[in-house]
This record gives structure tokens, C-alpha cells and sequence, in this order.
């Protein structure tokens, strides 16, 4: 059993590819608020890439950029550290309330 978490975040795209000798790879490229607001250097979004399952295009057939509720786990990376990797992402059905229109 693996521990899964969630992530409410902005989708902007989702790519995928067969590199030479078969081997699949996939990504998707996330938004969201800036952690640090009071940070004098920096602007905007925090915008990330993250690994994703390679079906992850074949599941969400919604149209990108979405805001979207992803499934991840922890996966195993090089020195002993970890890094997500979203399993699944479907669309954000939370009810917009005053605070979350003024975000968008």
C-alpha cells in the first residue's frame, strides 16, 4: 500500500513521449499561490514540473490549463531523497466561495 496525498493546484500542460529504445516518460506543468507572499523577490505563481503516470493524458480528457484535485505518492530519488509523482487528477469540484473568486 502506498501513501497517497492530494494537491489542489492549476494544470497549465501535460506532456508526453517514448524516448529511443521504448522507454515511456511523462509530466505535467502545475501552478499555484506563492507560498511566501511577503518575499520581495518574488512575483506571480509558483510554477513547478512534476512526473506523472504516462496514462495520466488517456484519464483527464478535460481541457488544460484546469484547476484539478492530483493524486500523488512519494517516489524514490537519487541521494536518499524523494519526489512526487501524480498518479491521478481529476476536476476540482469544490464550490467557489468569495475568497477563492477573489484568487482567480
Amino acid at each position: 500500500m502506498n501513501m497517497q496525498f492530494k494537491l489542489n493546484v492549476n494544470v497549465l500542460s501535460a506532456t508526453r513521449g517514448v524516448m529511443d529504445g521504448g522507454q515511456k516518460y511523462a509530466s505535467i506543468i502545475v501552478a499555484q499561490p506563492p507560498v511566501d507572499t511577503q518575499n520581495p523577490n518574488q512575483r506571480g505563481v509558483d510554477v513547478m514540473k512534476m512526473s506523472c503516470e504516462y496514462g495520466f493524458l488517456d484519464t483527464y480528457k478535460g481541457p488544460l490549463p484546469a484547476d484539478l484535485v492530483l493524486t500523488g505518492v512519494m517516489k524514490r530519488a537519487g541521494g536518499g531523497k524523494s519526489q512526487p509523482h501524480i498518479i491521478a487528477g481529476e476536476a476540482d469540484t469544490r464550490p467557489v466561495t468569495g475568497a477563492s473568486k477573489a484568487e482567480k
